[in-house]
């Protein structure tokens, strides 16, 4: 199934771009949280650059657990994110009007 699956692939390179991602993740988590799901999203991506040496496979996308199937997922939820705030905003918008 994952016969090539090494999540451990240059782990010196990651790491320190793993606890920098997670600051900023948490710092955009504390202050503005429609960032943060955009910055995982961002986060995955330069994460698969430093690992495979390039950003996007398409045909990574239908494996589990690759950077590109994360990265669709999580693009999917700040889709649905940004759509219920919209319509949470427009409802708004509809009771304030005389």
């Amino acid at each position: 199934m994952l016969k090539r699956y090494a999540p451990l692939k240059n782990l010196k390179k990651r790491l320190p771009f793993w606890v920098v991602g997670f600051l900023v993740f948490i710092f955009l988590l504390k202050y503005k949280f429609i960032l943060s799901p955009l910055w995982i999203i961002i986060f995955i991506l330069i994460d698969e650059k430093i690992k495979e040496g390039y950003f996007f496979d398409p045909r990574d996308v239908k494996k589990p657990l690759t950077h590109e199937n994360l990265a669709v997922i999580t693009s999917a939820i700040l889709a649905v994110i940004a759509l219920l705030g919209r319509r949470e905003k427009n409802d708004e918008d509809k009771d304030n009007r005389w």
